[in-house]
């Protein structure tokens, strides 16, 4: 058979491109749907997508599969993700930073920093050849971090960026790190960062592209990666910092003008930034560039409000009073470069602005009254904090005052505590010291590391469940006040509202999944004077049947809980989901008989699912239901088809659900700048 060449026949050319570009645009159209499942972590739906290709003999693809991968992570499948990048390398695709970048978000959701070492490890030892991590990967990475508090792992990817890998922190890499050490109250170490992003900002070229402040001015283009200014982890001599300027002058037209285009910021976007191998020309997006200047500015605060905080913490107000003067600056730019576009400021996140400004406020009044007790009185509200995490990375020293260290001698490899109870209050101290600065106070002598752990074990009962008269510190003789507990917390606000209105009449405990909200939440309590309130840190599918004690919390409150997806869909598919019957069934556990339950949200498709969850539920032995309906004046029961338990909506009187008193929540906040304003009640109790 003669092989037909291309042009001597113009129809079947035609017919030929026309077939192709029509294979083309399906492949596109059942992406775009396999993507879309993905994001509504509709996992089944995602798969039934992508088998389509196969059905209608459309060409497989490597973004086809890291979409279906896609799927999979945002499902809680990390099991499956991983399957998914086996059929890649089987299908002959070489698997890339997105692939593995997703990978990297399946261990931060499930906040497993080990899985996510692994899969660095995996990436970087790929073959043929590695996949060097990006600046996306590494942030990846350091939320992982963040969210269960691993500041030594985060410091030591940091370092890795450079060292390795060759790539350019961004503002989103200073923001997670800064945060994480001043949390761990590692001042110096957080003083040194926020030197070395000021100077970067002031050095380098542009910012993803941005002009900078001083230099070129406003017709800048983007350097080429690593061969700017900014400092590397490890710190710069002043003689490679010249070197580096006068490479930047020699930097001719001729040389810019051989930098290929980036594709991705022609489109609108290069998530990227520093550390993308292509040219950033500011001309073709000056929004975009007006935007990332935006958050420059914004990191800037952070950054600024960290090192203030983590010297607030260890009573250093001289410290605190200079990060405060730059954070106020960076704040007066950041409105500054808002005033020049009024849409700017659309575009920066209005929660994280709004909570930039309280913590400023929070920690400029503080500043002004300068207690020097302020380290000791951090110190006692960690006495009731208590962080249900996997064991983290511990610092190679002490690194002195305000380094975090402060450890104690078998942190440097003594024998492990045996039993379960000890090995408990071992790693419960471990993340005291290490992740919210118990090191670091008693470095500088405001905090005994031998009477926290004597208080710890005395708490965690020898079954490693908390006892509430131990925690709040009940004589004996005296009656324990009811003990109310919000799950979900998140930064705090409403349980430390709860807490104030309730002093004298009840105990409360926060329970939140994310080691940073949880530091916002024992700082809030601290300001607001609520010493009393309880702060348990980690994942509540685990704590409440493993750590709260059978029968002993009056109520529990779950406000703006977190659907299967954002619209409640009955169809989505997700591990993530704390909501369970098995969860339910734990927390009748914890509850006293007669318990209640109160369930606060805005997703009136979620609230009838948990109805209808909460009705079925039976006792396993034939005891009955393990839930009955609580009527609440006021309200107007919306749903009473089908189910034993009604839903319950404009509650004009909340203290009737069981709330101390009226207060936004975190979430309340976040959906209330938003378009849904209804707000519906569950309010159940324990059956015995």
């Amino acid at each position: 058979m003669v092989k037909r060449r291309r042009g001597e026949d113009p129809a079947a050319d035609a017919a030929a491109s026309a077939a192709a570009e029509e294979a083309r645009t399906a492949c596109e159209e059942v992406i775009a749907r396999i993507t879309e499942h993905a994001a509504a972590k509709r996992l089944k739906a995602a798969a039934a997508a992508y088998a389509e290709l196969a059905q209608r003999r459309l060409p497989d693809s490597l973004r086809a599969r890291t979409a279906l991968l896609h799927a999979h992570v945002n499902a809680g499948d990390r099991a499956g993700a991983w399957a998914q990048l086996e059929g890649i390398k089987a299908a002959g695709f070489t698997p890339n930073v997105v692939v593995f970048t997703a990978l990297l978000k399946a261990d931060s959701l499930a906040g497993d920093v080990r899985g996510a070492r692994s899969t660095l490890d995996a990436m970087v030892g790929c073959r043929p050849r590695p996949v060097l991590p990006d600046t996306r990967a590494v942030n990846t990475f350091l939320r992982c971090c963040s969210r269960c508090g691993d500041t030594g792992a985060a410091v030591e990817i940091y370092a890795r960026m450079a060292d390795e890998w060759e790539v350019l922190p961004d503002a989103t890499t200073y923001r997670l790190l800064s945060r994480l050490l001043a949390q761990a109250l590692r001042l110096h170490e957080a003083q040194a960062l926020a030197t070395r992003h000021r100077e970067s900002s002031v050095t380098q070229t542009a910012v993803e592209g941005a002009p900078a402040e001083t230099g070129a001015g406003a017709g800048a283009v983007a350097h080429p990666p690593n061969q700017g200014t900014e400092l590397v982890p490890g710190g710069a001599s002043w003689e490679q910092k010249a070197a580096a300027k006068r490479a930047k002058k020699e930097w001719t037209k001729r040389e810019k003008s051989a930098v290929p285009q980036c594709m991705f910021w022609q489109r609108g976007r290069c998530d990227r930034g520093n550390s993308c191998r292509f040219f950033h020309d500011p001309a073709l997006a000056p929004q975009l560039v007006a935007e990332l200047m935006l958050e420059k500015h914004g990191a800037a605060v952070e950054v600024e409000l960290a090192v203030a905080a983590a010297a607030a913490g260890l009573s250093d107000w001289p410290a605190a009073r200079s990060a405060l003067e730059r954070a106020g600056a960076a704040r007066a730019a950041l409105d500054e470069a808002a005033a020049r576009d009024a849409t700017l400021m659309a575009a920066f996140d209005r929660m994280r602005q709004a909570e930039i400004d309280k913590e400023l406020t929070r920690l400029n009044e503080a500043a002004v009254a300068a207690s020097p007790k302020s380290a000791k009185k951090l110190a006692k509200m960690l006495r009731n904090v208590f962080l249900f995490y996997p064991e983290p990375t511990k610092p190679d020293s002490s690194g002195g005052s305000g380094g975090g260290g402060g450890g104690r001698e078998d942190d440097a490899g003594g024998s492990k505590p045996r039993g379960k109870h000890a090995r408990l209050v071992r790693r419960l101290m471990d993340m005291l010291m290490h992740t919210v600065g118990l090191g670091g106070l008693v470095a500088v002598g405001a905090a005994d590391a031998a009477a926290f752990e004597a208080r710890v074990g005395k708490v965690v009962s020898s079954k490693c469940r908390l006892r509430w008269r131990k925690v709040f510190g009940v004589k004996k003789g005296r009656e324990l006040l009811p003990v109310k507990l919000e799950i979900c917390s998140g930064s705090g606000d409403w349980a430390v509202a709860q807490a104030l209105a309730d002093a004298g009449k009840a105990h409360w405990a926060a329970m939140e999944l994310r080691h940073d909200r949880v530091c916002h939440i024992f700082n809030r309590a601290l300001s607001a004077g609520a010493t009393d309130l309880c702060v348990v840190g980690g994942d509540a599918s685990v704590i409440v049947p493993d750590h709260i004690e059978r029968a002993s919390v009056d109520h529990a409150y779950i406000n703006f809980p977190e659907p299967p997806n954002h619209t409640g869909n009955r169809e989505a598919d997700t591990k993530h989901h704390l909501l369970t019957p098995a969860f339910f069934r734990n927390l009748h556990a914890a509850l006293k008989p007669g318990g209640r339950l109160t369930i606060f949200s805005d997703q009136r498709a979620y609230c009838e699912l948990l109805c209808e969850t909460l009705s079925e539920l039976a006792h396993e032995r034939g005891g009955g239901y393990m839930f009955e309906a609580v009527q609440v004046k006021g309200a107007e029961a919306v749903v009473t088809t089908g189910v034993r338990v009604p839903l319950l909506c404009d509650v004009a009187d909340v203290t009737a659900a069981g709330h101390a008193v009226a207060a936004e929540s975190y979430f309340d906040k976040f959906w209330s700048n938003g378009d849904m304003t209804e707000r519906f009640f569950v309010v159940v109790k324990a059956r015995a």
